[in-house]
């Protein structure tokens, strides 16, 4: 099974859309890499409870 070249192009513009998270690099400095790890977990953390309460918003008027 061949996959065409637009098929391909379109799987990678859906994968890297759908990071949310700043990239870390490894000659980033210690204070940088660490800012952005606790960056990415609040990031994490705030979806997380906003998706509760579209769930719950959601779930209400059912």
């Amino acid at each position: 099974m061949e996959i065409s070249e637009a098929e391909l192009e379109s799987l990678e513009r859906r994968r890297t859309t759908g990071e949310i998270k700043i990239p870390i690099y490894t000659d980033d400095s210690f204070l940088k890499r660490n800012l952005k790890h606790i960056f990415n977990f609040v990031q994490v953390i705030f979806l997380a409870i906003l998706s509760f309460f579209l769930w719950l918003f959601a779930a209400g008027p059912g």
